[in-house]
């Protein structure tokens, strides 16, 4: 079912309430989430949450790679990284997000 909505915060934040939990980037839809108490997993990229960003007083989970060391490159994200690589994103698999999600998730 498409939930597209002309970005009308209001409903989809009605369609977020509809769901146990959000995966989403470090991003305005991030806030969001935790604004309703929907439980987020959180992928951090070219920032860090360090900086102050990460999701606010709400059951939470953020996956970052720490392993990069180019990490952060930017207080905000990129869509373009500036190595060409991108590696803060590409290491983040979705596996490793599902991984995170399950055990995140209540039994």
């Amino acid at each position: 079912m498409n939930k597209c909505n002309d970005n009308d915060l209001f409903k989809t934040t009605a369609h977020m309430k509809k769901c146990i939990a959000i995966v989403a980037n470090d991003s305005g839809l991030m806030h969001v989430a935790c604004a309703a108490k929907i439980p987020v997993i959180a992928l951090f990229g070219s920032t860090v949450k360090d900086f102050g960003f990460a999701p606010y007083q709400n059951k939470s989970d953020v996956i970052e790679n720490n392993l990069v060391k180019c990490r952060p490159c930017s207080h905000f994200g990129r869509d373009k990284c500036p190595r060409k690589h991108f590696n803060c994103m590409m290491k983040s698999t979705p596996a490793m997000v599902y991984q995170r999600l399950t055990a995140f998730l209540p039994r």
